[in-house]
């Protein structure tokens, strides 16, 4: 798709800007944008953009031989314009509601680095909705990611949005305005909304956990012990049995999902059980009795007393369950909104860290 105008270029100024500003925290090389006279690279004022085209989802064939090399790349967009003149390559990783996976932004430079070092200028964007930095996993902080500009929607792009010209603005660039400045509101830290938001998310979690526990005791009674509730630190939540070693952990994943898994010292003692998010009620509790069983049957190993139909509930909802009811009920009808919301809290972006950790160790 071909582009030109002073949006894109406002873009690349407030990059070189943050670049500059950003002193030692990143890189400056002949290769780079630059802010003023001095230093390395090169303004922006004296491109000319007449051929050039921007890509979302750029395939970039892999060009590094690491253990973790994942094959094909794909960019969320490129920007480039290759003729002698102006001579850019421009790649923005856009991370709106997730992180950069291990290696990730290696891999993109890397590639960038070997298979467009014509261009003059090869320029790296981490485009996240808070302006973070690229996450390092608790490894190391790759020298890489020096050469990636971290630049924020709401503290970055929101301004350049709202200083265009309101009379020549696109239908769907005032909708996005709107849209970034009510995220930007969400975000600060005395929002009452958000603080109720973190509040429906700790509901969600704990009324999973009781209708579970409920289904528990009620497959156990008598037998072999009992199960319990326990709150940790961060309000983690876990079910302890007296004959279990390793206790349940009930916990919201990245994508809202409520996963249940038997772990001891972060090992895995089977996969996650997973509770799709905002699903109708009534499917939660079957599916929570369908944990139920499973658990019982991993740990206890009685098919016929777990799975069996004479173990199935005489009534449709016990006390537990009707006391969660209205909770799940209301997530399930406001779960588009109520999603969008979930991505702002920062339990779901520490979550979704996690997962990406584990998944990149396992």
């Amino acid at each position: 798709m071909h582009v030109r105008g002073p949006l894109l270029r406002v873009f690349l100024d407030e990059s070189r800007r943050i670049r500059s500003k950003g002193g030692d925290h990143y890189a400056h090389r002949k290769s780079h944008l630059k802010w003023g006279k001095s230093g390395s690279g090169r303004g922006s004022t004296n491109f000319s953009f007449k051929n050039a085209a921007v890509f979302r989802e750029y395939y970039l064939t892999k060009e590094i031989k690491k253990r973790n090399g994942r094959g094909p790349r794909y960019c969320d967009i490129v920007f480039m314009d290759l003729d002698s003149k102006d001579s850019i390559f421009l790649v923005i990783e856009n991370k709106f509601f997730r992180t950069n996976h291990p290696d990730q932004l290696e891999e993109y430079y890397a590639a960038v680095e070997k298979k467009y070092e014509r261009a003059k200028i090869r320029e790296y964007v981490y485009l996240t909705m808070r302006g973070t930095d690229p996450e390092s996993f608790g490894n190391r902080h790759s020298p890489v990611f020096k050469h990636w500009v971290s630049m924020s929607w709401t503290g970055d792009i929101l301004p350049i949005l709202e200083n265009l010209d309101s009379n020549r603005k696109h239908i769907e660039v005032k909708k996005l305005t709107k849209l970034l400045g009510w995220l930007k509101h969400m975000l600060t830290p005395a929002n009452r909304v958000k603080k109720s938001v973190d509040t429906v998310m700790d509901l969600l979690v704990e009324a999973a956990a009781y209708c579970l526990l409920d289904e528990l005791r009620r497959l156990g009674e008598g037998k072999r012990g009992d199960w319990d509730l326990k709150v940790g630190k961060g309000k983690s939540i876990r079910l302890v049995h007296s004959s279990v070693s390793a206790p349940l952990h009930v916990e919201l994943l990245p994508n809202a999902y409520i996963a249940v898994q038997g772990r001891s010292k972060n090992n895995a003692q089977f996969d996650k059980i997973l509770v799709p998010y905002g699903s109708h009620p009534d499917q939660i509790f079957n599916l929570l009795d369908i944990a139920a069983r499973d658990i019982y049957h991993f740990h206890f190993n009685d098919y016929r007393i777990y799975k069996a139909d004479k173990r199935k509930r005489s009534v449709a909802k016990s006390e537990t369950r009707e006391k969660y009811s209205d909770l799940f009920k209301f997530v399930h009808k406001q779960r588009h909104e109520l999603q969008v919301l979930f991505m702002l809290s920062n339990r779901i972006w520490t979550a979704e860290k996690v997962a990406i950790k584990q998944e990149y160790v396992n």
